[in-house]
């Protein structure tokens, strides 16, 4: 398997084994979907039907209605209902915990046997087959070399759903954690019937028109630390109940305050409850976010994590935001030159959330 240290393709080589072995499957990504856990979930679920296994996907939590262009969308169980005893759980993009699998928790234990592939290095790797390989640029990365190893063609159900994870894991391509392999196995997709600007103009071109006038009233609301180094926004419950979106689709506002110039550590703030807020942090170069949400019971990447504050929305912000000013003061001074400097090893290029 090219790309892949000798561990992870021995652990995929025994996940397909499993597969091959076994023929009844629900393959379970985590609460608050991205399309990088829709994408796997779905093209591994794919893959398996055309071995003639039952196959269904299940989200814990409803994906946003835009992502209704990938095809077996339509097929996607929620929840935990699903109209067969499992066989395998597989369970991708997500560690083996019910605060991750929220509402499908229950089917995954139901199952005789768990699988996990996952891309995140806070993955404790708990399950009875387990593959955790920080360096893949997203799970649909490593489903992809599952995919070969299985044998399965990839048709184009398969390549349009694994691209889409790869797609947005990558921001477009744009992040750190892109590497050659990646582009490799892009290029493979489209090889096999995907069209790159059509699914990336889906994707990110196409937003529900609430989602512009909530995003002009956050960027006039956005802030920032006096030093530039840390942006933020802050979504309260009600704004985000009048706009009608999803978690999904509000994930992506992060991006905003990413882009200004001289910020370092991006972070959005979306109210819950009352006494519950949700974050989640990007950050440009090598100031390491999984470790301020792993301070707030979250983890995620060095450049994408995120967290869940059990604190009102304006304490929440304060708290996390004097970490992330901690975390940008600490690198710059083990750099010992006052600026931050972009990851150099492989080690350190690992994805998006």
């Amino acid at each position: 398997m090219s790309g892949l240290s000798s561990s992870t393709a021995a652990g995929l080589k025994q996940v397909a084994r499993v597969l091959r072995e076994r023929d009844r499957f629900v393959v379970v990504g985590h609460v608050d979907p991205d399309l990088d856990s829709i994408g796997s979930i779905l093209g591994l679920t794919e893959a398996l039907r055309s071995m003639g296994k039952q196959a269904v996907a299940v989200s814990p939590d409803p994906p946003p209605p835009g992502w209704s262009f990938l095809p077996g969308f339509e097929g996607l169980a929620v929840g935990a209902s699903v109209p067969f005893a499992p066989e395998v759980a597989v369970v991708l993009d997500t560690e083996l915990s019910e605060r991750r699998l929220g509402r499908s928790w229950s089917v995954v234990q139901q199952a005789l046997l768990r699988v996990n592939v996952d891309h995140h290095d806070t993955n404790p790797g708990t399950a009875e087959v387990a593959v955790v390989e920080p360096r893949a640029a997203a799970t649909g990365e490593l489903v992809f070399h599952l995919v070969r190893e299985l044998e399965v063609p990839f048709r184009l159900p398969i390549a349009t759903a694994l691209y889409a994870a790869v797609l947005t894991d990558t921001g477009g391509f744009r992040f750190a954690n892109t590497r050659a392999e990646t582009l490799r196995m892009a290029a493979e997709l489209v090889d096999a019937g995907v069209v790159p600007w059509e699914l990336a103009s889906r994707i990110y071109d196409s937003r529900p028109w609430s989602y512009l006038q909530l995003l002009g009233r956050l960027l006039c609301d956005m802030q920032r630390t006096e030093d530039g180094l840390v942006a933020w926004m802050a979504l309260p419950q009600a704004l985000v109940q009048a706009s009608g979106l999803s978690h999904g689709e509000l994930e992506g506002l992060v991006q905003y305050p990413r882009m200004a110039e001289g910020v370092e550590v991006a972070l959005l703030f979306r109210e819950l409850g009352p006494q519950l807020t949700r974050v989640s942090l990007r950050s440009k170069s090598a100031v390491d976010v999984s470790q301020v949400a792993r301070r707030f019971g979250g983890g995620g990447h060095l450049h994408a994590a995120g967290c869940t504050v059990a604190a009102p929305l304006e304490q929440a912000v304060r708290q996390v935001v004097q970490e992330a000013r901690q975390a940008c003061a600490q690198l710059n001074a083990r750099s010992g030159n006052g600026r931050l400097q972009a990851p150099d090893s492989a080690a350190d290029r690992d994805g998006q959330r």
